[in-house]
Formats: C-alpha cells, sequence, structure tokens
C-alpha cells in the first residue's frame, strides 16, 4: 500500500462549473519538481463540444505558452454526458531544454443551449517528499488495514 499519498503527490482541482462558449484552467503549475501529471476530466450534462488539453510555458505566468504534442482529449460531443477522461503526462515530455517547465490544465466549451457541466482533478507527482499542498487542499484522510 502506498501509504505516501498524497506527501508525494500535490493535488489541484478545476472546480465544478457550467461552462458555456468559455474555458476553465488549472493556472500555471510548476513540473520543476515533477515526474508526471495526471489530470482527471470530467464532463457532466452537456449540450456542446468539449476539449481538454495541457499546455506548456516558461513561467508561472504562462509566458510564451503553447501546446504539448498528444497532450489532448478526443473531443466530446453533445452526445457525451456524464463522462470523463484522462490526461497522463511525463516531466519528461516538455520543453524542458527551453526552459518550459510549467503547465496548465485547459477545458474549453462551445457555443451552445444550455452548455457543459465539467470539472477535473490534476495530480503531480514530485521527486521529493513532503510536498506542499495548495491552500485549497482541506485534508487527508489515510485507511490502513
Amino acid at each position: 500500500m502506498n501509504r505516501d499519498f498524497p506527501a508525494r503527490h500535490v493535488i489541484n482541482v478545476i472546480a465544478p462549473q457550467l461552462l458555456d462558449n468559455a474555458a476553465a484552467v488549472s493556472g500555471w503549475l510548476s513540473m520543476a519538481d515533477a515526474v508526471r501529471l495526471f489530470a482527471l476530466i470530467n464532463i457532466g450534462a452537456t449540450d456542446i463540444t468539449v476539449d481538454a488539453k495541457i499546455q506548456q510555458a516558461t513561467s508561472a505566468a504562462g509566458a510564451n505558452a503553447k501546446d504539448i504534442t498528444g497532450a489532448a482529449i478526443t473531443q466530446y460531443t453533445a452526445n457525451d454526458d456524464n463522462k470523463f477522461a484522462s490526461i497522463d503526462l511525463e516531466a519528461a515530455a516538455l520543453d524542458i531544454n527551453n526552459g518550459f517547465y510549467f503547465v496548465q490544465l485547459s477545458i474549453t466549451a462551445g457555443d451552445g443551449t444550455v452548455g457543459a457541466y465539467a470539472s477535473a482533478s490534476i495530480i503531480r507527482e514530485c521527486r521529493h517528499m513532503p510536498a506542499t499542498q495548495p491552500a485549497a487542499y482541506k485534508e487527508k484522510v489515510v485507511v490502513a488495514g
């Protein structure tokens, strides 16, 4: 049993929200001490297309932002209610040689009548322990046998 979860993992989220002709982003997350990132994208009721991707940048402000090849889901359609997808990204896939150490998850919804309910969980696996959690992280519960 891996009892260091989340001590070696940093957990971020895109809070549940209704998107219509809009995007929701995680904010820029440092991958400098990360091994990999796992994003779980959740889509509830929708009547539009929804895209999600991970982008990389050279600063926490998003300087020189660009897409990461292959780090995008197949587009959801208006019939994809209550589905989820994931993106598993190794830090080695970033353009580290050119200073791209920051990533963000972006969920973009098309223009519909109602929109799409969306949320995401982003888990970064760090090289060192303990990992510092964001302020919104409330508690860790461990159940061991």
